[in-house]
């Protein structure tokens, strides 16, 4: 209880300074400004300057949050006359009245798409923003982006059900999951969810969906006991897998019992 009133106190008193010091720096040569929101221009006064920093609130960290709505990306926003604006890039343009910074994303050293502290804060491309995201490991992947239908539960189960021959075509993969069929191709092709295909042999996934000549579905149990024998004789998966045009992986499961249990 003590270290939460001794904080509040702290930002209360941070707080105060900040503004003392925002009015003397800005009253005399920011009382009118525009501000561009994508290609509209916002005119922004010195008491939106004022109302701003009065939402401000300093973190444990030296990240500075803003008493307002978060988007889904969680970056803060709030509204001037009318238009939305995020709350970091309000801030940079406050302190770097002089620099155009059109076409230019604000990004982040603290990595914190809430925070506003100026310090943390520097203008570049898109190109470099992303790379940034990159390098650190931070950006949206797999089910955490919006516009994601799947989970990295369900691509795992696609993959393996394309193995095992559960599925068989594209189109009863996206009929099961209540997607489209692009989404399933965009999986198949590496165009989406990387970070799981990567462990996965895709050449032979995309040859078992395909080609259905290649399927594994086409086993009879005569077959399946072959194989078996093969096994028990020391026949390795490979050898086996290019007698009957199949993938290694199902020889395998066929051995470890995962799938055929009913052929005796």
């Amino acid at each position: 209880m003590q270290s939460r009133l001794y904080h509040y106190l702290k930002n209360l008193i941070i707080r105060h300074f900040i503004e003392i010091i925002v009015l003397e720096r800005f009253t005399n040569s920011f009382l009118e400004d525009i501000l561009k929101v994508g290609k509209t221009e916002v005119e922004i006064s010195q008491e939106d300057i004022n109302n701003f920093y009065r939402k401000i609130i300093i973190q444990e960290d030296g990240c500075w949050d803003v008493d307002c709505a978060k988007d889904k990306d969680g970056y803060s926003r709030f509204s001037i006359n009318k238009h939305n604006v995020g709350a970091h890039r309000f801030m940079y343009h406050i302190h770097h009245q002089d620099e155009d910074i059109t076409g230019l994303e604000v990004c982040h050293t603290c990595d914190h798409p809430w925070c506003c502290c100026p310090e943390h804060l520097f203008a570049d491309t898109h190109q470099v923003n992303v790379a940034d995201c990159v390098q650190k490991n931070r950006q949206s992947k797999g089910s955490s982006l919006p516009q994601s239908v799947l989970t990295e539960q369900d691509v795992h189960d696609i993959l393996n059900g394309i193995i095992d021959w559960t599925y068989t075509s594209v189109s009863q993969i996206a009929n099961q999951y209540n997607t489209v069929v692009g989404t399933i191709r965009y999986l198949i092709y590496e165009k989406s969810w990387n970070h799981i295909t990567k462990d996965y042999n895709m050449v032979n996934i995309r040859n078992l969906i395909i080609n259905p000549t290649t399927k594994s579905g086409k086993l009879s149990p005569d077959d399946v006991r072959d194989i078996r024998k093969r096994l028990a004789n020391g026949e390795t998966g490979v050898s086996i897998a290019k007698v009957y045009k199949i993938d290694n992986t199902v020889v395998n499961r066929i051995k470890l019992g995962k799938i055929h249990k009913n052929i005796i």
